[in-house]
């Protein structure tokens, strides 16, 4: 049984860890494509579109990973109590806090650059999605990796 509660915590840090990588990478293009609009070499346009592209298809993928890694905690009622434990319900609380305060921190430097430079609005709402979904996963990553290293 702890063998496979240890498969299934690497697996969730694996496929959370995968969510921010591929998120990144699909939101960063889509912010470089707000950034550079239709002004840019066509080559820079396509080269940002097959990286936003990239990053989607990835994140699909990780969607299908989650699916996979939930019917296999459904398939174990036990081992999913063990890798969902009060550990990591405090872990996801923390992790919220932390995204909350990295998305505040998000809009307050968002707000005092706008004093200075135009940026497009999409680009600014792009990078508030950003922080707020990258941040807590990061987070939750973070705290994660300090307990399994311990």
């Amino acid at each position: 049984m702890q063998e496979l509660v240890e498969k299934l915590e690497g697996q969730r840090r694996s496929v959370l860890f995968w969510f921010v990588v591929t998120f990144a990478v699909w939101q960063l293009g889509t912010l470089g494509q707000e950034m550079l609009g239709t002004g840019a070499h066509r080559w820079l346009v396509r080269a940002i579109g097959g990286v936003t592209v990239v990053g989607a298809i990835g994140w699909i993928i990780c969607l299908l990973r989650l699916q996979l890694f939930a019917r296999r905690l459904r398939a174990n009622p036990r081992a999913a109590h063990a890798v969902l434990d009060e550990r990591f319900q405090n872990l996801r609380r923390h992790s919220f806090v932390a995204g909350y305060w990295a998305l505040l921190g998000y809009l307050v430097v968002a707000a005092i650059v706008s004093w200075f430079l135009q940026a497009p609005a999409e680009a600014v709402v792009t990078g508030g999605i950003l922080v707020a979904v990258v941040a807590p996963l990061i987070s939750i990553l973070w705290q994660d990796r300090g307990d399994a290293d311990a």
